[in-house]
């Protein structure tokens, strides 16, 4: 992928402010940029995987869209997800 990477530090902000953001996984496939990250976190027993998968996507929703404003400067649309590698699940996040 173009402008792939993974672990990805940026700062941003102003000097007396500054904060670090590591993006798990980024890139650009077809002109959209995907921004990824990565949970080891699982349902519990009496949780179906899609209200565990929307419990993951309100509590991570501002972290993501913390991301997605390091890349504003990018004409490309930009898509996010929470991916579950122990339940192999990729939740695509609405922050628009």
């Amino acid at each position: 992928h173009e402008q792939s990477a993974c672990e990805l530090d940026l700062w941003s902000g102003k000097a007396s402010h500054c904060r670090n953001s590591i993006i798990d996984r980024t890139f650009i496939e077809n002109g959209t940029r995907w921004i990824i990250d990565y949970k080891s976190s699982e349902p519990n027993a009496n949780q179906t995987l899609e209200a565990f998968a929307q419990q993951e996507a309100d509590h991570y929703r501002e972290q993501l869209l913390r991301y997605r404003k390091l890349f504003a400067t990018e004409a490309s649309s930009v898509k996010t997800a929470l991916y579950f590698p122990l339940l192999s699940h990729l939740e695509l996040i609405d922050i628009d």
